[in-house]
C-alpha cells in the first residue's frame, strides 16, 4: 500500500522526494556521464527507460495512469535517435546531449510544469549510467546519504 493510493510505493516516495526534497544531484561525474554521450551510446535506447519514466511520472504526477505520457516522451526520444542515425558523420557529443535534455523537457514539459528541467536532467542521469533502476537506484541513494531499503519495484 502507498501514502495516496494502492500503486503508490516505496520507490516512488523517494522519488518525490528527490525532487523536493534536494536540489539536482550532481553524480554526472561518479556515473561518466560524459563518456556516455562521448561513446555514441546515446543513440540506442535504453531497455529500461519504460519502467523508470513510468515510474518516475506516477511519483511526480501522483498518478497511476501515465501510460500516455510515458508513450508521448519515448516517441519524442525514439524520433531524436532516429534523426540522429539518419545525420551523416559524428554529431558532436555536446550537441547530442543539448538535444536531448531541450528534447525530453519539451515532451514532458506540458506534464510536469516547473519541473520538466529537471526530470530532463536525472533522464540523463538514468540512461547515461547503464544501470537497471534498483542499482541506479542505490547509487543515488547512496549519494545523498538516505538510508536506502529496497526502494525499488522491478530491475
Amino acid at each position: 500500500g502507498g501514502i495516496w493510493s494502492d500503486f503508490f510505493s516505496e520507490a516512488h516516495n523517494y522519488r518525490l522526494k528527490c525532487y523536493y526534497d534536494t536540489e539536482q544531484v550532481d553524480l554526472a561525474d561518479e556515473l561518466d556521464v560524459s563518456r556516455y554521450w562521448k561513446s555514441g551510446k546515446y543513440r540506442k535506447q535504453n531497455k529500461f527507460i519504460h519502467h523508470w519514466l513510468k515510474r518516475e511520472i506516477q511519483a511526480l504526477l501522483l498518478d497511476e495512469d501515465v501510460d500516455i505520457i510515458v508513450h508521448h516522451i519515448v516517441g519524442a526520444i525514439d524520433t531524436l535517435i532516429r534523426g540522429w542515425l539518419k545525420k551523416d558523420g559524428e554529431i558532436p557529443w555536446e550537441t547530442a546531449r543539448k538535444e536531448f535534455r531541450s528534447t525530453v523537457s519539451e515532451a514532458a514539459g506540458p506534464f510536469l510544469t516547473g519541473r520538466a528541467e529537471r526530470f530532463a536532467c536525472e533522464l540523463e542521469l538514468f540512461v547515461a549510467s547503464g544501470l537497471s533502476i534498483r542499482a541506479f537506484d542505490k547509487v543515488y541513494t547512496r549519494h545523498l546519504g538516505w538510508k536506502n531499503g529496497d526502494t525499488s519495484d522491478d530491475d
